[in-house]
C-alpha cells in the first residue's frame, strides 16, 4: 500500500510524546513535517511512523540524535508601574516570570514625546528601582526589558505618564543634643534632616519652649554655622529664663521655605547665676 501520511513525535528525554504533527504524503516528494510548540533551549529526540489505507505502522522509527532547539530572548516583564514619585525621583516596580535572565534594562522619555532612551540597568534579582536626577514638574514614561544569554527581549508596555513634584521645604530635624548649659547660654548640636526637599539646605531656625507646658514655640536663634564635626551647632542666648526648664527644636530651610519644626529635646534646667557651679 502506498504511504499516505507520516506522523512525527518529539520527546524530551524519556518522557512521553510532547508534541505530535501529521503530514499527508505528496506523491513523488520527500515527506517533511514541522513540530511546533517546543520549548526554547530544550533538547528533543524525534521519531516517525508511516500510515497507509490499512492504518498506521505499529512501531516508530529509531529515535534521532538529541537536537537542542535554539534559545530565544526573554519575554517582556509585566505589571510595570510607578509606585512613588518625588521632585527629582521616581520608583518603578515590575514582575517577571522565570529566572533565566541576566538583568533588566530601564528606559524613559520626558514630556510625552520623542524616543525612549536607556537610563539604567538592574540586576537579575531586581524587581524595582529608584530613578533619580529627573527634572522637576515634568511628565515621564518608563519601559523595562529583560536580557538573557541570547539578547534583550521586548519591552513591557510603557507606564502611564507621571509628573514629578515641585521642590518642597525640608523635612523635620531630629531632636538637638544639648552639650553645654549656662545661665546666659545653651549650646546645641544637631544634624541635617534626612529629607532636604530636593533643594540644598541653606539655614536653620532654633525654637524653644520655656516651662512645663506645651506653650507656643519661640524663635530664639538662626544659624548655618558648622562646628567642624559634620553637625550643625548654635549657642542660644535669647529667650532664656534662668531657673526654668527649657526644651529646644530645630527647623531647616531651603530656597522654597522653612520646614516643619523637628523633634523636641528633653527638658534641661537653665541655672541661675547662683546655681551655676564653677567650671
Amino acid at each position: 500500500q502506498p504511504v499516505l501520511r507520516v506522523i512525527a513525535e518529539a520527546r524530551a528525554g524519556s518522557a512521553a510524546a510532547l508534541r505530535r504533527t501529521q503530514l499527508v504524503r505528496v506523491a513523488g516528494a520527500t515527506p517533511r513535517a514541522t513540530v511546533d510548540g517546543l520549548a526554547a533551549g530544550a533538547a528533543y529526540r524525534f521519531q516517525v511512523r508511516a500510515g497507509s489505507g490499512r492504518g498506521l505502522a505499529r512501531e516508530f522509527s529509531p529515535a534521532s540524535a538529541a537536537i537542542c532547539t535554539a534559545r530565544a530572548p526573554p519575554a517582556a516583564p509585566f505589571a510595570l508601574e510607578v509606585c512613588d514619585v518625588g521632585p527629582e525621583c521616581a520608583r518603578l516596580r515590575w514582575s517577571y516570570a522565570g529566572d533565566d535572565v541576566l538583568g533588566f534594562h530601564v528606559y524613559q522619555r520626558a514630556d510625552r514625546s520623542g524616543l525612549f532612551v536607556p537610563v539604567r540597568r538592574a540586576s537579575a534579582a531586581a524587581r524595582d528601582m529608584m530613578l533619580s536626577r529627573l527634572r522637576r514638574e515634568t511628565y515621564y514614561e518608563f519601559q523595562v526589558s529583560a536580557e538573557n544569554a541570547v539578547g534583550e527581549g521586548p519591552r513591557a508596555p510603557a507606564t502611564a505618564p507621571v509628573r514629578t513634584l515641585a521642590a518642597q521645604p525640608p523635612g523635620p530635624c531630629a531632636a538637638p543634643r544639648i552639650v553645654r548649659v549656662r545661665p546666659s547660654a545653651v549650646k546645641l548640636v544637631w544634624t541635617e534632616p534626612e529629607d532636604d526637599g530636593s533643594e540644598l539646605v541653606q539655614g536653620f531656625s532654633v525654637f524653644c519652649r520655656v516651662g512645663e507646658g506645651e506653650g507656643e514655640p519661640q524663635l530664639c536663634a538662626t544659624t548655618t554655622k558648622m562646628d567642624g564635626t559634620g553637625a550643625f551647632a548654635c549657642v542660644v542666648t535669647q529667650r532664656l529664663r534662668p531657673g526654668s526648664p527649657h526644651r529646644f527644636a530645630v527647623a531647616a530651610a531651603n530656597s522654597v521655605g522653612l520646614g516643619a519644626i523637628g523633634e523636641w529635646s528633653a527638658a534641661v534646667l537653665v541655672p541661675t547665676a547662683v546655681d551655676e557651679s564653677p567650671s
